[in-house]
């Protein structure tokens, strides 16, 4: 089986894509604080699964993105890297008791394989999972030998 190292995944609240991550965790404390995510009840940790699989002609990568419209997903194959990038948007106009869902951006990072033809990539979004297929190289796909008799 062909390994994928998933080079990066973390969840990130929305700030910038500059690195800015330590003023949000201060925000989250002032709100927190204040109230205004539901007072000082935590928030449950947000990750988003990733799997990753294959068969004899594909990759497969699949990705739970629940809440994450198709306008907020971005899917990019170059140099023999797989990114994803998820932004999940809280609800307008509601004043939270709790949220224990897990609102900013979601990016993987994994490092494909040398097999993959990366021109040949599709992606579908169905009921909150990202799928990702990935075909494989021609000469990378099993090649059934036939056996004479004589």
């Amino acid at each position: 089986m062909t390994m994928f190292p998933v080079v990066r995944r973390n969840w990130q609240p929305v700030v910038d894509r500059d690195g800015l991550n330590r003023l949000a965790d201060v925000e989250r404390v002032f709100d927190r604080f204040f109230g205004t995510d539901g007072g000082s009840l935590p928030t449950s940790p947000t990750r988003a699964p990733l799997s990753i699989w294959e068969d004899a002609d594909r990759f497969h990568v699949e990705a739970e993105v629940p809440g994450v419209r198709e306008s907020d997903l971005e899917v990019t194959v170059h140099k023999g890297v797989l990114t994803i990038h998820a932004d999940r948007k809280p609800v307008e106009g509601r004043t939270y008791v709790y949220n224990g869902r897990g609102n900013g951006q979601y990016d993987w990072t994994v490092k494909l394989p040398e097999t993959v033809a990366g021109d040949t990539v599709s992606a579908t979004l169905f009921q909150g999972v990202l799928h990702v297929e990935l075909a494989k190289a021609v000469e990378a796909q099993p090649k059934k030998i036939a056996v004479q008799v004589q």
